[in-house]
């Protein structure tokens, strides 16, 4: 059974709930073609930066030109010399082909090596159609070099009150054809999540359910109390 918060993850970018004006206007440019720079998102874990990613190519490019976005997606474990050829044969070829972009993906880029950041420096400031998309938990361990060559935004969580619109569609989908909690307790229900300074998107879809659970009756716990 797929497991609730990634049942729930954002499957366009109009269910991204944003904690910020600012990030939230960028993404709208970018998904529109107005902007295509290189992106470094950043903060702490779960609060949806890997979606925003997996989620704008395809956006940009049905703006853009309307075919399917191109993308290489890194796993950090690869060889060094095998990303790095990877990224610069794409950054070779990338005008013979018909997308106004590729996308090279890189979740957690701060665990590459030093010598590959290094490298991805420079690429980033070539003039060619690849944009990298990036997200890290550590920003400072980035080189400046790199940082400066990227727009980078930190994503923070939004808050409860800025999720109850996501949350209340999420719960009457859940319950369908069952009494629908207040919105009271669905906002005291993802106040909970917030506690001890642990917020997350993550962690506010994982109260939800717990709160679905406890109204269908499958689970004794109570979502305000445990």
């Amino acid at each position: 059974m797929q497991k609730f918060d990634m049942k729930w993850a954002p499957t366009t970018l109009a269910d991204v709930v944003y904690a910020d004006d600012a990030l939230r206007q960028y993404i709208d440019a970018y998904a529109k073609g107005e902007v295509s720079d290189h992106l470094l998102l950043w903060g702490e874990p779960g609060t949806g930066k890997t979606s925003i990613i997996d989620l704008l190519p395809a956006a940009f490019e049905a703006s853009a030109t309307g075919n399917k976005p191109w993308i290489k997606r890194f796993d950090v474990d690869e060889a060094d010399a095998k990303i790095l050829k990877s990224v610069e044969n794409m950054c070779g070829h990338v005008d013979f082909y018909e997308q106004a972009a590729h996308f090279v993906m890189f979740d957690e880029v701060d665990n590459l090596s030093k010598f590959v950041l290094n490298k991805l420096k420079n690429i980033i400031g070539g003039t060619h159609k690849v944009r990298l998309l990036m997200t890290t938990n550590n920003v400072g361990s980035l080189n400046a070099g790199m940082r400066n060559r990227a727009t980078e935004f930190c994503v923070l969580c939004p808050t409860p009150e800025q999720f109850l619109a996501r949350a209340r569609h999420i719960v009457a989908t859940e319950l369908t054809g069952r009494k629908m909690p207040s919105d009271d307790l669905i906002l005291a229900v993802l106040k909970k999540a917030h506690a001890n300074g642990a917020g997350s998107v993550r962690n506010m879809l994982r109260r939800l359910e717990l709160l679905v659970l406890w109204v269908q009756g499958k689970s004794k716990l109570n979502p305000l109390t445990m």
